[in-house]
């Protein structure tokens, strides 16, 4: 699965989900988007390389580029559908 796949599959999830305000999420999946490209270019890369990470450790080390003490909610939801997107591609490809 490529990077472009991966936000592909995550905007679809989203726009699948009953949100109150789906743009909030969107938004955060934009900024998160321009976050890894810049500072995560080995996960852009081979975004398989994200599940070697423990999320919460992931999570801890994006708020920290991000100059904040924790991800906001849409955010934190946005990595969780990262991992899990990528989980569920490794089982299709076994």
């Amino acid at each position: 699965m490529t990077w472009d796949d991966l936000i592909d599959s995550v905007r679809n999830t989203l726009a699948l989900r009953d949100l109150k305000d789906p743009s909030i999420r969107g938004r955060a999946l934009s900024n998160l988007d321009s976050i890894m490209r810049r500072y995560f270019p080995n996960i852009i890369t081979s975004p398989e390389l994200l599940l070697e990470k423990d999320k919460n450790e992931f999570k801890k080390k994006l708020a920290r580029v991000m100059s904040k003490d924790e991800l906001n909610g849409a955010e934190s939801s946005i990595v969780n559908n990262f991992y899990q997107i990528l989980e569920a591609s490794k089982f299709e490809e076994d």
